[in-house]
This record gives C-alpha cells, sequence and structure tokens, in this order.
C-alpha cells in the first residue's frame, strides 16, 4: 500500500511539472507574439485576382512634405496584409506632380476586402516604417462601387510632440487674460500636409505641461502619455494624433468652471460665459495661429529618430505656412478636466453636445451645489442632447477612492449609475459611456496625470477609415 501512495505521488508530481512547463511555454509564446511588431502580423487571403469581376481597384495616395529631401533619393513604398501587398517587401510608389504626391493603383480580391480589414503602412526606401499602428480601411458598398482612394499622411522621424504657448488671450466675456499652451503632435513640424481633426480641450492649463507652472510643481506632463500613445504599434494601446489645447485658469477659476451658485460657497455661476469664451474666442484663435503656424517654435529638434534631418528640418520648415492644419470640420472635439475641470466637462458636454462629441470628467465636482449635476441638469430634458448627438457622443467619468471623501466616488457613481438608466440605453458601458475607479488614488494632480492615458484611450480610441 505504501509503494502504491509512491508510485500516485511520483505520478502527480511528474504530471504537474508537465503541465507547469506547457503552461509556461504557451504563456512565453503568447509573450513573444504580443511584442512583436503589429506591422508585421499576418493574415490570410486570398490571392486569385485573375478575374476581373471580382477585383476592386484601390488608390493610393501618399502625401508627404517632400523638401525634407532630395527628391530623387526618395523611394515611397507600401506594405499590408491583403494581396497583393505584403509584408515582406514593399511596393514602390510614383510621384505624382500635378497633386504633389506618391502613387500608386492596385487591384484587390472583392472577397478579401468583404471579409478583412485593409491594413498598410508606408516606408522610405523600403526601410524606414512610418510611426504609429497600421492604417486601416473597411470598405463599403462594394458591389455598387469597384474604386477606391486611400489618402495617407504618414510620418517617419519625429517621435515626440511640441509645446507652444500664447500669451494673454482676452476674454471679452469674462474681462480678462489667460495663456494658452497647445501641444502640437510628433508629425506637425515634420508632415506640413497633414492636417488634424481630433482636438482636445483641458482647463487648469499651467498644470498639464510644466513642472515651473504646475500647482506644487506638479504637472501631469501630458506630452509624455500623448507621446508614448501615438507612437504606440499596437492599436489597442494607440490613439490617433491630437492637438490638445489647454487654457489657463485664472483667480476666478471657481465661478468660471461652475454653472450655478453654491450657497455654501456664495459664489458660482459664469460657466456659460467660459464657454463660449472657448467657443467664440480660443478656438478660432487657435485655428488661425496653426494654420499660419511656421518653425520659430520648432526648436526642440532632439526627438528625431534620423540625425541628418535635423538641419534639414531647420532649413526647410523655417518660412513654411501650415495651411488648413485644423480644418473647417473636426471629427471629434474633446473637452476634459479634473476637479471642477471635471465638472465644467461634463455640463459641457451635456448641454453643448452639437460642439463637444468626447467628454472626459476626471475625479469631478460632482458634490458642487448639492449635487445638481446629477438633479438638476441631467433631469431637464429640454437640455438633454439630442438622439443624433448621442450617437456619436461619449463620456468618461472616473475617480479615485483615497483622501478627502474618497476623491467623490460616491456622488461619481450616482451620476454614472444616472447615465446608465437613461431610457432606450442612451449610454452603455463600454460603447459610448466609460467609468474607471483609481484605486488608491486621491485628489490631486500627480494621480489625474498618472492616469491620464484612460481617458485619452477610451475617448480617442483608433478605428478603421471606413470608405464608401
Amino acid at each position: 500500500m505504501k509503494l502504491f501512495c509512491v508510485l500516485v505521488t511520483l505520478f502527480l508530481l511528474a504530471a504537474t511539472v508537465i503541465f507547469a512547463r506547457r503552461n509556461h511555454n504557451q504563456q512565453q509564446q503568447r509573450i513573444n507574439q504580443q511584442t512583436q511588431q503589429p506591422h508585421l502580423k499576418q493574415v490570410n487571403h486570398n490571392n486569385n485576382n485573375n478575374i476581373k469581376d471580382d477585383t476592386v481597384n484601390i488608390l493610393f495616395k501618399i502625401n508627404y512634405q517632400t523638401q525634407l529631401f532630395n527628391n530623387n533619393s526618395i523611394i515611397f513604398s507600401l506594405r499590408g496584409n491583403i494581396y497583393p501587398l505584403s509584408w515582406q517587401h514593399g511596393i514602390s510608389l510614383n510621384y505624382n506632380q500635378s497633386t504633389d504626391s506618391y502613387d500608386i493603383n492596385l487591384d484587390f480580391n472583392l472577397n478579401d476586402l468583404k471579409q478583412l480589414i485593409l491594413e498598410v503602412k508606408v516606408l522610405i526606401n523600403d526601410k524606414d516604417w512610418m510611426i504609429g499602428p497600421n492604417a486601416e480601411f473597411k470598405f463599403e458598398n462594394l458591389m455598387a462601387n469597384r474604386n477606391y482612394i486611400v489618402k495617407l499622411f504618414p510620418w517617419f522621424y519625429t517621435t515626440e510632440g511640441s509645446i507652444v504657448t500664447f500669451s494673454g488671450i482676452y476674454s471679452p466675456q469674462l474681462n480678462n487674460y489667460r495663456n494658452i499652451s497647445i501641444y502640437l503632435p510628433p508629425s506637425f513640424n515634420e508632415n506640413l500636409k497633414k492636417s488634424y481633426e481630433n482636438i482636445l480641450i483641458m482647463h487648469d492649463g499651467q498644470n498639464l505641461f510644466d513642472p515651473k507652472t504646475a500647482f506644487l510643481n506638479n504637472a501631469w506632463m501630458c506630452q509624455n502619455t500623448l507621446n508614448q500613445l501615438i507612437n504606440n504599434n499596437d492599436y489597442m494601446y494607440s490613439i490617433p494624433e491630437i492637438i490638445v489645447i489647454g487654457i489657463d485658469n485664472t483667480n476666478d477659476r471657481m465661478n468660471e468652471y461652475t454653472y450655478s451658485k453654491d450657497p455654501k460657497y456664495k459664489v458660482g455661476g459664469s460657466g456659460d460665459l467660459y464657454l463660449d469664451f472657448i467657443e467664440t474666442i480660443v478656438l478660432p484663435f487657435v485655428t488661425k495661429s496653426l494654420n499660419n503656424f511656421n518653425n520659430q517654435h520648432f526648436k526642440n529638434q532632439n526627438n528625431l529618430k534620423n540625425q541628418n534631418l535635423k538641419n534639414n528640418l531647420k532649413n526647410n520648415f523655417k518660412n513654411q505656412n501650415l495651411n488648413d492644419r485644423i480644418p473647417k470640420e473636426i471629427k471629434n472635439l474633446g473637452i476634459l478636466g479634473s476637479s471642477l475641470g471635471g465638472l465644467i466637462s461634463c455640463y459641457a458636454g451635456w448641454t453643448r453636445s452639437h460642439l463637444y462629441n468626447r467628454v472626459g470628467c476626471m475625479s469631478s465636482s460632482f458634490w458642487w451645489n448639492n449635487q445638481d449635476f446629477n438633479t438638476t441638469i441631467l433631469t431637464n430634458k429640454n437640455i438633454r442632447p439630442p438622439i443624433k448627438n448621442i450617437n456619436n457622443l461619449k463620456f468618461y467619468l472616473d475617480s479615485g477612492n483615497e483622501g478627502e471623501d474618497q476623491d467623490g466616488m460616491l456622488e461619481t457613481k450616482i451620476v454614472l449609475n444616472h447615465f446608465e438608466n437613461f431610457p432606450n440605453h442612451l449610454f452603455e458601458l463600454k460603447r459610448n459611456l466609460f467609468y474607471f475607479l483609481d484605486r488608491g488614488a486621491s485628489h490631486n494632480e500627480y494621480f489625474w496625470g498618472k492616469r491620464f492615458w484612460a481617458p485619452l484611450l477610451a475617448l480617442f480610441d483608433v478605428e478603421p477609415e471606413i470608405l464608401n
């Protein structure tokens, strides 16, 4: 009997070792797969493009500022996941002088484009990959339309954005002045042809980028988070390039960031004037300034991967006008803040959904005026966003759970539940409503900057471009 028990024990021990080793190998295999560059991912596809009726023609147009280089030395190529493209070797593009772009016409199998999302990347000299995740495209109305144009605005060498500050912007609504700091994404000074349809307004601008101006010298350092997410090859942890407009607060912050008067503090109620200032002064000013921007602010060139480009950048960008960097119709305009800045952001998104469709409310002061955002604003049907706006509207709410009043966790959950209980499922978690509880976090700049990635990924996720 003892011998039998020993044998059983040895058998179980051996099985455990084999299982653990197999589990370790499987885990290591998953890790190796995750660390591969996403643009090298292979997919199955149909290589049979012999039947003309089953083909779809796509004209690829690569738009890039070519004054950086000697035109004779540049060869742009294209790689992708669907035949005739591949990830192993690029197909060279031809320069089109009439449009100042690099073009190529390719025929794809109809069934491939029905079943798969087309993923592509542009390379220079079939060696330098464009930065960021794969450009993805979904094709609609394939049975009716067999000809498409894909436009790409890549960048290759700039890995960090830059900060530009405009001083003394006057508000006629509030009769005061303030500075505005703008984060320009990495490609802004490299590819002069690219425009930016994702814009984010942020409050308390002096706390966002620079410890010297931040409260208690504790800045969010938003640029570090933005750079990391924009450069990431993995679309799950990537965002499109966005311009961030940080608007400084003033000594009248409590009035400007609230839409009603709180009887306890005997102040508040200038929030709509502040939002009018953003809409009628800040946005037009920034649009005009960036659409006529030159290289005088592009001083930090240490963010380039290619050392040889530094002098070219400095010389060729010096007097270039950057036209239409912000298009007339912005695809996604966001507004985001923390504390009272979170409150005014939620209020702006709810009452001005015609303007804002991405709303970030971090550690929001929902306690203000006896929680009247929850009891008055959200219950007023006259100011509820119309259905057509809600379909393209996203709200992000969060809080910590430490410190005074647990960082407003209870009030935030009450507002979250109100959103979830709107009739007809107007808001659903992980569709157009996002919530994050930052356990162990309290109410301060350190934790807001540390989790800034969360609202960015929720509100500005990378999605395939729909072509029809």
